[in-house]
């Protein structure tokens, strides 16, 4: 996919307006709601889809909030920039961020693709029992894969596309869906008896790797004494899934310092060799001095995590193309020959805003 500025991502109202029907219909229609405990949770699925499609297309008021902060203006978050764990996986080095965005992409996918499939498949057992408790087929596996799929749907859009507000319903999401299900089991234990009691002993919750990893182990008392610990109830293995949830949404961005200004040197037959590095937002060394009329080779090279680029219309520079993090450019130029001062830039949107300016001092 191609750089997409602030501008021309953000605003697009058709497009949250758009995801938000697909997924609302999706999750009301495969999961819908019967009782009255179950509506509420279904209330707080939609919220949080209105919440997080609202940022991710239209009012990016997380990364109005936050861009400041950091110094920047908001115009600098494009696209990959706005997938926030992926700019905080660039901003400290560990990737460029375009590579970082889209492994927060596929990160994401492989939790909602699979949710998804859990909700679809809930649905299917629950319809073709026509209003018969199910205990077999998925539910063979798991006593709520539909609650399962809908929080690794909302957990893999918080690796996506984390934002303040969402990140303030997760943990609710968790606590709703874990006292969801409580009521639920409470309602078919009243209701079916002992046959649903065994069935809670036998099928786990919400983690079926562990408990058949564990199965053909344990004795029968030790069987029970791991699905105690594992999921007794709906809400035991919710809240291990909300403290790992919380681990993965705390995080800051951290800011690298800036590197050593490197020095400016004689070249070849009177050409002066400069060298400038780029990181997010600045180029280093800020100030260049040359004299009248003399013949400079700028070489740009970019330190930072993100592409930039190189350019002065008052200097006579055109614009260079996008330097990718890691990657350099060589520019000659001659200098003016008055005495003067002018600036060069990356153009890209924001990042000039954000200081990314040196000056060329000319006398």
């Amino acid at each position: 996919m191609d750089r997409v500025s602030f501008d021309r991502w953000y605003g697009n109202w058709t497009a949250a307006l758009v995801y938000l029907l697909l997924f609302s219909a999706f999750t009301l229609g495969f999961a819908r709601p019967r009782r009255r405990y179950e509506w509420r949770g279904m209330g707080i699925v939609q919220a949080f889809l209105v919440a997080l499609f609202t940022e991710m297309f239209g009012l990016p008021l997380t990364i109005y909030l936050i861009a400041p902060a950091l110094g920047l203006p908001a115009q600098a978050f494009g696209f990959y920039e706005s997938h926030l764990w992926g700019y905080l996986l660039a901003r400290t080095g560990v990737l460029p961020v375009e590579q970082a965005a889209h492994l927060m992409m596929l990160l994401s996918t492989f939790l909602i693709l699979p949710g998804m499939g859990l909700v679809i498949a809930g649905w299917r057992a629950i319809h073709r029992a026509r209003g018969r408790t199910v205990m077999t087929g998925i539910y063979g596996k798991l006593r709520h894969p539909q609650y399962l799929g809908i929080l690794m749907v909302a957990t893999g859009f918080m690796i996506m596309w984390p934002t303040l507000l969402t990140l303030l319903m997760y943990p609710v999401l968790l606590i709703m869906y874990a006292r969801l299900a409580g009521e639920e089991e409470s309602h078919l234990e009243w209701e079916v008896g002992e046959a649903y009691r065994d069935y809670v002993r036998r099928v786990p919750a919400f983690m079926p790797v562990i408990r058949s990893a564990l199965r053909g182990v344990a004795d029968s008392e030790k069987r029970w004494e791991v699905e105690w610990m594992v999921a007794p109830r709906a809400g035991r293995s919710l809240w291990v899934a909300a403290f790992l949830g919380l681990l993965l949404l705390t995080g800051g961005c951290a800011r690298g310092a800036g590197p050593e200004a490197p020095a400016q040197r004689p070249g070849p037959a009177g050409v002066l060799d400069v060298t400038l590095e780029g990181t997010e937002f600045a180029f280093a060394p800020n100030t260049v001095t040359v004299r009248p009329g003399q013949r400079v080779r700028f070489r740009i090279v970019n330190k930072g995590a993100i592409a930039h680029t190189f350019v002065s219309d008052p200097a006579g520079i055109p614009r260079s193309q996008e330097i990718p993090p890691g990657g350099e450019i060589t520019v000659e130029w001659t200098a003016p020959p008055r005495p003067g001062s002018l600036e060069v830039w990356c153009d890209i949107a924001g990042h000039r805003e954000a200081g990314m300016v040196a000056t060329i001092a000319v006398k």
